[in-house]
């Protein structure tokens, strides 16, 4: 097994907020997989969603093979595309308690998230990394507006620069 590599791995507020907060055998839709899905795996039910299919051979927990597509979503926000909608909306469970953005990278783009709100729920909380940059940013904002909870940016140092990376979550009300 490879070492985890901080710069791409939810960061450690992040992963300790789910531990901390998720009972065990939750359930975890998570978009991009990687390292952190090993540590997560160990106390929840995880599905990931991943268009790498090292990584999907790889993953621990059950992981849907979704290819990269261009779609009008993504395309209006100069991104190259989104994993394939029919694969992720075949794949979405029932009974979520939390969602994870954090994928596929950044390079690609996860604006194309937004053509499957219609499919999530909207009512339980989403993580998004990598809100300091601004395409996530975006996004975060987007999901936000769509989402029926309240918003809070965690931001850490990262090379040694103060509010150098961001993560973003989405609460639900009177709830996680």
């Amino acid at each position: 097994m490879m070492d985890p590599d901080p710069v791409w791995m939810l960061p450690e507020s992040a992963m300790s907020w789910i531990e901390s907060t998720l009972p065990n055998g939750a359930h975890i839709l998570e978009f991009g997989s990687g390292h952190g899905t090993d540590r997560l795996a160990r106390r929840f039910e995880m599905l990931s969603v991943e268009h790498d299919a090292e990584w999907v051979e790889r993953c621990p927990t059950p992981c849907i093979h979704a290819p990269i597509e261009e779609n009008a979503t993504s395309f209006s926000a100069g991104e190259q595309g989104w994993y394939r909608l029919s694969v992720v909306l075949e794949s979405i469970p029932t009974d979520l308690d939390l969602v994870i953005v954090d994928g596929p990278p950044g390079s690609i783009g996860r604006t194309g998230l937004l053509q499957s709100l219609h499919a999530l729920p909207s009512d339980v909380p989403f993580i998004v990394d990598d809100v300091h940059r601004q395409a996530e940013s975006a996004l975060f904002m987007k999901l936000e507006a769509w989402h029926s909870g309240s918003a809070t940016w965690h931001w850490m140092e990262h090379d040694g620069i103060a509010k150098g990376r961001a993560w973003g979550i989405l609460m639900v009300e009177g709830g996680q």
